[in-house]
């Protein structure tokens, strides 16, 4: 809830609309309370920040789909996870500044390692059906996480692991990613 509200600030801080609302006629922001928004309470096409849906962050994490599942992203720049990944052999059990690892062949620093990430899709099962740029159901209690964090062993850390979030944890192992139109 924490992550919404905050890119909602962010966005009218910088003048931009934002992207998350109260109600499906995208007229009252999302500034307090704990409100289970859906898709439908998203104005999409807004410039504002927002949470990354499951499948862009699997994206920017799997380099445009060129590091395979099973590896850590940064994999196709350098093979030893320790030189792209914080984990809970090189951490000291705790998060980092994000850019202190190499980055992947998109240049985004630590989408494996240091923190696992919010994403906008709640959980469910996913669909057999083709879809292009998916946000996600709208059903579901938890939120997707990815990423893995700082607490996490090396052979954990990689690009096709998820996690089920309730909306409202607070821990020093997640954290959230900016996205912006």
């Amino acid at each position: 809830f924490d992550a919404v509200k905050w890119r909602n600030a962010l966005s009218e801080k910088e003048g931009l609309i934002p992207l998350y609302y109260t109600d499906t006629a995208l007229t009252t922001v999302y500034k307090t309370g704990t409100v289970n928004i859906t898709n439908a309470n998203v104005r999409w096409d807004a410039p504002g920040y927002r949470l990354p849906t499951e499948a862009e962050w699997e994206y920017a994490a799997r380099n445009k789909g060129v590091t395979p599942g099973n590896r850590h992203s940064g994999y196709e720049i350098d093979t030893n996870i320790a030189n792209c990944v914080w984990y809970k052999s090189n951490s000291s059990a705790s998060a980092h500044i994000i850019g202190t690892k190499k980055a992947n062949g998109l240049g985004i620093f630590d989408m494996n390692g240091n923190v696992w990430e919010f994403c906008w899709d709640n959980t469910s099962d996913y669909t057999t059906a083709p879809a292009t740029d998916p946000k996600g159901p709208d059903t579901g209690g938890n939120r997707i996480g990815r990423g893995r964090s700082w607490n996490d062993a090396t052979s954990q850390n990689n690009s096709f692991r998820n996690l089920l979030l309730t909306p409202s944890i607070i821990n020093n192992v997640f954290g959230v990613r900016l996205v912006r139109k």
